[in-house]
């Protein structure tokens, strides 16, 4: 399946490697990255929200 996407593949990469998401996270980063009008400082928002969201629902379940 190839991805084309509006932003350049390597620097999606290193971004989606910086942070350490599950892939439900990289898929919505994915999806997000599609968008024309994105931009790589929404997509460090939106990475960073997904981030919070998973380690909320860590501490939750211990």
């Amino acid at each position: 399946m190839k991805i084309y996407s509006s932003i350049n593949t390597k620097t999606l990469g290193k971004l989606l490697k910086r942070y350490k998401l599950k892939t439900t996270g990289k898929e919505e980063i994915l999806k997000a990255s599609k968008i024309r009008s994105t931009t790589w400082s929404g997509l460090n928002r939106l990475a960073r929200n997904i981030v919070f969201k998973e380690s909320v629902t860590k501490k939750k379940n211990k």
